[in-house]
């Protein structure tokens, strides 16, 4: 009787542990997720149709374009005079560039997909941040990393219109410290206990936020903070310590 006690005890054990261990597994990958979903993107299209009825024409003579290059962003309109006879699979793209005055080798930040087929208006909005980089609407293969003397994407959506693409050089972005300092003249509240206990400084601190073609929402940033990893941590611990009592309590029963 004592050995299948004991069996029994030793296989919920393990079972507990077990569990615990693939809750703590997952908890991480799912944060990362959370995390890249919620980093906003630099480019937009939006379609409007316009219900044009007329024979289907070569994308070579029913597209033309306008161009809007303004402040806080480039505008690249499209004009879809007819259906095209086979649809057209296009790109926005974003190459980031060394900058300082260098344009090459430049690294793909991002790329959004679309199909030009109906009559309408396309809308491409890329949004001018910081950091130099390039902005495509072109056809064809978009390789991570493209320089004159390399790997280049494919053709511009317009070839013969270079006033279609733009490089930006933007401001620099500002550097993101790991740790914020308290300035000297800055006063901080210090809360001490009753009982000679050490004091509690509190320190406001306001995350700087960097505009870009990467930029993180303070909700993005709430995924990776000590705040997330600690309330991991005192789930996982305050299980092992449950199944800690347990094994106790399984223990004794055996001995009794």
């Amino acid at each position: 009787m004592e050995h299948q006690t004991t069996r029994r005890g030793s296989r919920a054990l393990a079972l507990v542990l077990a569990v615990l261990a693939a809750a703590a597994l997952l908890a991480l990958p799912a944060t990362a997720a959370a995390q890249d979903l919620d980093q906003p993107s630099s480019v937009d299209v939006e379609f409007t149709p316009s219900g044009e009825d007329a024979p289907c024409r070569d994308p070579f003579f029913a597209l033309s374009n306008t161009v809007s290059d303004m402040p806080e962003a480039f505008v690249l309109r499209i004009t879809v005079a007819a259906p095209l006879c086979y649809p057209l699979e296009v790109a926005a793209a974003i190459y980031e560039m060394p900058g300082d005055g260098e344009a090459w080798p430049q690294t793909l930040a991002e790329r959004l997909d679309f199909t030009i087929s109906d009559p309408g208006v396309w809308v491409v909005t890329f949004t001018k941040g910081c950091g130099a980089a390039q902005f495509d609407v072109l056809t064809g293969d978009t390789p991570e990393t493209i320089s004159p003397t390399g790997p280049y994407h494919g053709p511009l959506l317009f070839p013969f219109d270079t006033g279609t693409t733009l490089q930006y050089e933007g401001p620099e972005c500002a550097e993101v410290s790991p740790t914020t300092e308290v300035p000297p003249s800055t006063e901080v509240p210090v809360v001490e206990a009753e009982e000679d206990v050490l004091g509690v400084t509190t320190v406001p601190t306001d995350g700087p936020q960097v505009l870009g073609i990467t930029q993180e929402s303070p909700e993005a940033l709430a995924f990776t903070g000590p705040s997330a990893a600690s309330s991991v941590a005192a789930v996982v611990g305050g299980a092992l310590l449950l199944a800690g009592l347990s094994l106790l309590v399984v223990r004794a029963r055996v001995t009794d």
